[in-house]
Order: structure tokens, then C-alpha cells, then sequence
């Protein structure tokens, strides 16, 4: 196993940025690490090396056989991997929960964030159900994604903010966005890591939410989008949050401050473009007023 990386020196083969406020950095030897994380972190500060970032690293190993990229992460095994992108992603989850843990001043929500001009759809749901390529359908349809995984919630205004994370596909979730109309190989910064800058990037700004779709991983012919109470989406979003860095009360207090002029739905997907078109003309009738 390789030792972790350090940051107790400043060294030049270091980029930093700030993270939720918090100083995490990259050390590589190579610019296309750097190109990649400059271009996943495009809305957040780079900021001087300091010793108290967060750090991760990444090494090529150009003959090594079992693969070429190692991601150096604090308190993880070593990893080799057999492509750069599949590095930049592990130490990218690494850094991500990091700024997460320690921004107690926002609440972190399992969701992805598309923007739909000055407001928010929101679409969560258990691993596996389809959000990530519900996400990217949609934002072949025009509609900049903020984040796929993860979004950050501001207690205080109800505002939302979605997170830089790069999306984790498959090669049938390929195939599937290949048919939308989206060309995941020539977006990508470099194989196997996809950033929201690359499919219509919203700018992450804070934003007002008005629909949240809770997504379950039925295959239905025909999807179905049921409206939910209020109540019962504020459970759901419990069971969707995380780091805790606020007790129950306040908790469910922040959810209801971002409700407030939201709409609920269980959404049951059908196939993969009528469920976004879906929720596309549900989002449209409320920005217009019209009944659902």
C-alpha cells in the first residue's frame, strides 16, 4: 500500500481550491490533472496552496501492467487504475465528502440539480434507480445540469446549490443517452470523467426548487409522475441526507423553508425519454401556472 499524501508543504505541483469554504488540493506531476479538476471546479475559488488543504494525489505509472493511474487518498487503500478519468473520480469522491463534512453551515441532499432558468427540478432517489441518466437526458434537452449526485441546501433561505461531481456511467447507460442525443465520449474531459460543464453547465447558483421528483426504478410502459405531500417528502429527504450536522427539528425546518413554493411527485419511470420529456412538461405547467 502507498503511503497517503501529505500536505504539510507547499509545493508547486499542487492546485487548490475552495470547496464550500473548504481548501482541498490536487497534486500531480501531470497538467491534465489539473485541466480536469479546473474544469469540474470551474464556480468555486482556486486559492493559494495552503498546508491545511485537504489533499489528494495522482500518479501514472506508464509501465505498469495492472494500471496506469494510482489515486492517493487520505485514509483509503491505494488503487490502480487503468485510465486517468477512473482516478480523477475516486480522488473526486474523496474531496467532495470532505467538503461536506466539515460545511456545517449547509445540509448536503442525494440529488441531482437541473436548472430550469431561474429555478430548480430536483431529482433524487436510491442508487440504481436512474437518476444519473434521467439527469444527462435531461440535459440533452437543453437543460444545464448543476450536479448529478450531489446538491447543498442553505437552511436559512430555502435556496439550493448543486455540487461539482463528475457522473459514474456505464456502457448501457451510454448506449441509452446515445439514443437522447447525447455523445458522452466526445463530451468527456477525458475517459471515464464527465463533468456538469461539459452537458450545459447551470453555473451552480443558488437557487429556488420548485419540483422535487422522488424516483423509483419501476420500468413501467408509461411513466407516472404522482403528486406527494409535503410531509412525506420532507421523510424522504431525510433519508436522502447526509453529513447530520443539525438536529431533526432544524432540519425539518430547513426542508420546509425550501418546500415552501415547491411541488412533490413520486415519479415512476417508463422509458428513459418519455419520463424526461415528463418532467420536463411538468416543470413547464408550473413555471406557467397551469393545472397539472
Amino acid at each position: 500500500m502507498s503511503a497517503p499524501p501529505s500536505a504539510t508543504a507547499i509545493e508547486s505541483d499542487v492546485v487548490t481550491f475552495s470547496l464550500l469554504g473548504q481548501p482541498v488540493a490536487v497534486r500531480s506531476k501531470e497538467p491534465q490533472v489539473f485541466a480536469a479538476y479546473r474544469r469540474l471546479y470551474r464556480h468555486f475559488p482556486e486559492i493559494p496552496p495552503t498546508p491545511e488543504a485537504h489533499l489528494v494525489e495522482i500518479i501514472e505509472h506508464a509501465n505498469d501492467e495492472s494500471g496506469h493511474w494510482e489515486a492517493l487518498v487520505e485514509y483509503l487503500p491505494s488503487h490502480r487504475h487503468a485510465t486517468l478519468g477512473q482516478a480523477l473520480h475516486r480522488a473526486e469522491v474523496r474531496l467532495c465528502s470532505h467538503a461536506l463534512l466539515h460545511s456545517t453551515d449547509v445540509i448536503g441532499l442525494h440529488t441531482s440539480t437541473i436548472a430550469f432558468g431561474d429555478e430548480l427540478a430536483l431529482v433524487t432517489g436510491d442508487s440504481g434507480s436512474g437518476k444519473t441518466t434521467l439527469t444527462l437526458s435531461l440535459s440533452a434537452r437543453g437543460f444545464p445540469v448543476d450536479g448529478d449526485d450531489i446538491a447543498v441546501l442553505d437552511p436559512l433561505t430555502g435556496l439550493v446549490r448543486g455540487m461539482p461531481r463528475c457522473f459514474h456511467l456505464d456502457s448501457a447507460s451510454i448506449e441509452m443517452l446515445a439514443e437522447q442525443g447525447l455523445d458522452v465520449d466526445s463530451k468527456q474531459v477525458c475517459e471515464g470523467f464527465l463533468t456538469p460543464g461539459d452537458v450545459g453547465d447551470g453555473h451552480m447558483l443558488p437557487r429556488r426548487v420548485r419540483a422535487i421528483f422522488f424516483l423509483t426504478p419501476d420500468n413501467l410502459a408509461e411513466p407516472i409522475a404522482t403528486p406527494i405531500a409535503h410531509s412525506e417528502a420532507a421523510a424522504k429527504l431525510d433519508g436522502q441526507t447526509g453529513p447530520r450536522h443539525l438536529p431533526s427539528l432544524e432540519l425539518f425546518a430547513a426542508f420546509s423553508t425550501m418546500l415552501r413554493d415547491a411541488r412533490c411527485f413520486e415519479l415512476r419511470r417508463g422509458p428513459l425519454g418519455t419520463t424526461a420529456d415528463l418532467v420536463i412538461g411538468t416543470m413547464k405547467r408550473l413555471q406557467e401556472g397551469a393545472p397539472l
